[in-house]
């Protein structure tokens, strides 16, 4: 009897463990591991650099296709690094940061209409330089590239995942030229008094009156 229960309470708890871990694998998928898009195109001056190789990856690991056709367009131009020297501890150290920037563009393929305009990707990684070990300063600052250039990659794939679901884009950042501003246009009212106010009209521009005289008004009708 005993040996049933325990038994049963294993199988019971055996079950909920496997329920619990397949919901938790289902939400986590949904919101963290699956990005919404099924094509992107990667594209400029900055396309294969090794950024753009970890983001294809990352992408391609989570359903999306770099494909060049895609209905959405990456601009990327090329990475941006220095070398930020904080300061000198007391045993002769040097901290130094290093700071990765990386400009970007999201357009539509169809019409060039711009998502996202220009905006940079930064990251940064902080690590310290021995006072006797100044040989491996440059292994250091390649493993500082590699961290900062992958949270630049998790920052990217976080904003593509906040794109607007249809391709919708940002007010004032379509691809067509500003419409040309109407002519102005002038018109005449009775001022009275003999007087005649014209005044000219212009969008976007107050109206600016010109009053003319009834006596200059008919010199100006005899000298025709």
């Amino acid at each position: 009897m005993l040996q049933r229960r325990q038994l049963l309470s294993l199988s019971l708890t055996a079950g909920i463990a496997l329920t619990l871990v397949g919901c938790g694998f289902h939400l986590r998928g949904l919101g963290d591991d699956v990005l919404g898009l099924d094509s992107l195109a990667i594209a400029g001056p900055g396309a294969e650099s090794p950024f753009a190789e970890q983001l294809t990856e990352r992408l391609e690991a989570q359903g999306t296709r770099v494909d060049a056709n895609a209905p959405l367009r990456l601009n990327l131009s090329p990475e941006d690094s220095f070398v930020r020297r904080d300061g000198v501890l007391d045993s002769g150290s040097r901290d130094e940061t290093l700071v990765l920037t990386i400009p970007y563009s999201i357009q539509r393929s169809s019409d060039s209409a711009y998502l996202v305009s220009r905006e940079n990707l930064e990251a940064t990684d902080y690590y310290i330089v021995e006072d006797g070990n100044l040989l491996s300063r440059d292994d250091l600052r390649e493993d500082a590239l590699d961290r900062a250039r992958s949270n630049a990659v998790r920052q990217m794939i976080e904003r593509l995942r906040a794109l607007p679901q249809g391709g919708a884009v940002e007010p004032g950042s379509s691809a067509q030229p500003p419409a040309e501003p109407s002519p102005a246009e002038s018109s005449s009212i009775d001022g009275g008094n003999g007087t005649t106010v014209n005044t000219i009209t212009t969008p976007g521009v107050s109206s600016t009156p010109l009053q003319t005289s009834g006596s200059e008004q008919s010199a100006g009708s005899v000298n025709e």
